[in-house]
């Protein structure tokens, strides 16, 4: 099945745990979340201007940047 429906590189995709879907992140600051069976777009994610780390210590942060300074981080476990 191809994913169609981008404006820029995809960089990233991972799916969910349950396989039912797929997060794709795209250099055109957007993330699309896609149905695994039909390939549907079910959400736009637009609008992005920061950027966003997880770790291996459970953690996502948010980064402003053009400061570098983070902005906020919560535990994902």
């Amino acid at each position: 099945m191809t994913l169609t429906g981008r404006n820029g590189w995809v960089y990233s995709a991972a799916y969910s745990e349950d396989g039912q879907r797929i997060v794709t992140a795209s250099y055109d600051k957007t993330a699309k979340v896609w149905d695994t069976k039909t390939g549907q777009e079910l959400a736009p994610l637009i609008g992005h201007g920061g950027l966003v780390t997880a770790g291996w210590d459970g953690t996502a942060k948010v980064w402003d940047i053009e400061t570098g300074q983070e902005l906020d981080s919560a535990r994902m476990r």
